[in-house]
């Protein structure tokens, strides 16, 4: 058997992140190495390869080799992510994906190790990694994971094998995952050599080579897999929903003629009574037709289907995850779906979140308990979808509602730019208006327009020139909505749960809710009973602090300035934690007041969630949007407006406001 035939034993939506071979990283590969250290126009990919993760001579990248078929079964998917503004955020996302709560062995939150510790610093790492060219992930899952007793241990083998077949020390971090029901591994690996030189892993190391390490080593630690167990495994893979290695190959097999029994005597990596099985469900299932004793055709389409069908189990199985993590069972009834296009909005307990595969970037089903007594779910088309929920807690009070298509800064720039052009845009335009943009970024603004004029949004009037009508912005807006389909979008209406509410000194959830006439909504069931006995509770703590009071004939009366009140108190409760955290005096930003300093954080509140930067004053708070968090630890310059905070950051951020200094308008 072949060593890869059951690397598909997981759902297929599972490996979509970028590989080590994709385009990108090819380009940045060009250019191989002369002898005194420089790039040879003429070397092959392997010569590339070979020299740059050679110790001595040649390297020592090794040929392919096959994997003997009783091996222990291990899943590595991999990835490689270029630094620089984007590489950053994206990195220090991952990190707090991969710490999120639930994830240990015993339930806890996520935990790096690394070679020689079991406390190692993700965000530390992460800094270690900022000016590198890149950084390597890959998630390393074992079949039988549940029987290696000691995952740390493994990954410290596995790297220490790495190391070997690379020929250099790796830095690297690494993380054991629970909550899946496949025990496996998070590892982040820089992106250098002990040398100082860039660490580029071969191509056949990357598809091959650690994966064939990882599989070596769970064989010599649990014992090789028995052939009970290959029978096993394969008529489990004959008779799963979604499509499995054996419809790959009956895929590649099959022809006009159909699959006949000596057609399938001669697959080279299956015994012919395993795809025999596999098309006997598939009859079943009305995905393939009995075309006479012993042959059959596969339906048109048959693929897609199964696609499909996988993609709903991986939705049953990461709900049955996120209901197991928080103690409850699966709801036979009051189970709701929400679908952006047919409903304005939910809210209610957030209950969890859960990728339906391991990639962390892929489809994330996530659930709450409604106010109207369901279990909701919703699913993200990607964990970008949810970044507004990045540190918050399940309990939390949480909204679902349909994604809201809003125009792009780079939008609103062009409609700018054309209004003082007569309705023209075009780099030379652009360069006249606003002298201090980079050549690279008015690039950006063109090819923007480019798209839009081959989808028909926008008219041209000649090379590199574009007619920019007084609608563009929702012209522009309108095409992205067709673009993304529905989708959902997430905000967090109160980071406290239920019972931190009750007597909480600031704006709750609880308060507004008995304020803005969604009352009616609250049903007396489910998470909704628990919604009116906090409530009663909560009216006893505003009774006792003389915010409300009994009236006589007209029942519980609050302070006509309850609400301000309240929100005064919530804002100082946020300013407090953050000098706890930061140890600086903040403040809250307010409108058209400039912003020029480091992001270095977010803070969820009742009011709405802030980002905070840290400039020479202390810390100052603005209202988040998701388009910074590309600018976490970078500096930012800004304005505070009615769309939210209109932004630069980084070198282009520096200076304008190094402009804004010198004309005496940023006093900061």
């Amino acid at each position: 058997m072949a060593d890869d035939e059951f690397s598909m034993d997981l759902p297929r939506r599972a490996g979509r992140g970028g590989s080590i071979n994709s385009g990108r990283f090819a380009k940045a590969m060009r250019g191989g190495v002369n002898a005194i250290g420089h790039a040879k126009p003429d070397m092959s990919r392997r010569e590339r390869a070979q020299w740059f993760n050679r110790s001595k001579g040649r390297g020592t990248v090794k040929a392919k080799a096959a994997t003997p078929a009783k091996s222990q079964r291990v899943i590595v998917k991999a990835r490689v992510v270029k630094m620089g503004a984007t590489g950053k955020a994206a990195l220090a996302r991952h990190i707090s994906y991969v710490e999120r709560d639930g994830v240990g062995r015993e339930g806890e939150e996520g935990r790096f190790f690394d070679a020689a510790s079991d406390q190692a610093d993700g965000r530390v790492f992460a800094e270690t990694c900022a000016e590198d060219r890149h950084h390597f992930r890959f998630i390393v899952s074992p079949e039988n994971g549940a029987d290696i007793a000691d995952m740390k241990g493994y990954a410290r083998g596995l790297m220490g094998r790495a190391e070997e077949a690379l020929g250099t020390k790796l830095d690297w971090i690494g993380a054991e995952h629970h909550d899946s029901g496949r025990p496996h591994l998070h590892l982040i690996i820089r992106g250098v050599r002990s040398d100082g030189r860039d660490l580029v892993m071969s191509r056949e190391f990357i598809s091959h080579g650690m994966r064939r390490e990882a599989q070596g080593l769970a064989t010599e630690l649990l014992g090789e897999r028995q052939e009970k167990d290959l029978r096993r495994d394969l008529s489990r893979l004959a008779q799963a929903d979604r499509f499995t290695t054996l419809d790959k190959e009956l895929t590649a097999l099959s022809s006009e003629r159909g699959l006949s029994l000596d057609i399938l005597s001669h697959s080279a990596r299956f015994p012919r009574d395993a795809l025999v099985q596999r098309l006997v469900r598939l009859e079943e299932m009305g995905l393939a037709e009995r075309a006479g004793a012993g042959n059959w055709h596969l339906a048109h389409g048959f693929g897609e289907k199964l696609e499909k069908e996988g993609e709903v189990n991986a939705r049953v199985d990461a709900l049955r995850r996120i209901c197991a993590r928080d103690e409850r069972d699966v709801p036979d009834d009051n189970l709701a779906w929400f679908y952006p296009g047919k409903a304005k909005s939910i809210s209610g307990q957030l209950i969890g979140m859960e990728a339906t595969g391991f990639d962390e970037n892929g489809r994330t089903l996530i659930a709450i308990d409604g106010v109207d007594g369901n279990m909701w779910l919703a699913e993200a088309s990607s964990r970008e979808m949810l970044r507004s929920l990045d540190g918050v807690k399940v309990g939390s009070i949480i909204e679902i509602s349909a994604h809201t298509t809003r125009a792009k800064p780079s939008d609103r720039l062009i409609a700018e730019i054309a209004a003082k052009s007569d309705g023209l845009y075009s780099a030379e335009f652009h360069r006249a208006a606003v002298p201090t943009d980079r050549a690279a970024f008015i690039t950006t603004h063109v090819r923007r327009l480019e798209a839009l004029a081959s989808a028909g949004r926008v008219q041209r009037e000649g090379a590199g020139v574009f007619r920019i009508g007084a609608d563009y912005e929702a012209v522009a807006t309108s095409h992205e909505t067709l673009k993304s389909g529905a989708q959902i979008e997430t905000k967090v209406l109160d980071p406290r749960g239920l019972t931190k509410q009750i007597d909480h000194k600031g704006l709750t959830w609880l308060d507004q809710t008995m304020n803005d006439g969604s009352w009616a909504a609250v049903k007396n069931e489910g998470f909704g009973a628990a919604v009116r006995v906090a409530t009663a509770g909560r009216v006893e703590w505003l009774k006792s602090k003389g915010l409300a009071r009994d009236v006589p004939g007209k029942g519980v009366c609050a302070d006509s300035e309850l609400h301000t009140k309240l929100r005064a108190m919530e804002r100082e409760h946020v300013l407090d934690s953050l000098w706890n955290k930061h140890g600086r005096t903040a403040r809250f930003a307010v409108a058209r007041d400039e912003i020029a300093g480091v992001y270095i954080d977010k803070v969820h509140s009742t009011e709405g969630t802030f980002a905070v930067f840290q400039d020479g004053r202390g810390l100052s708070l603005s209202p988040w949007r998701p388009e910074l968090d590309v600018a976490r630890g970078h500096f930012v310059f800004g304005k505070n407006t009615a769309q939210g905070l209109d932004f630069s950051f980084g070198r282009q951020a520096a200076v304008q406001a190094s402009i804004e200094l010198d004309s005496g308008r940023y006093l900061g």
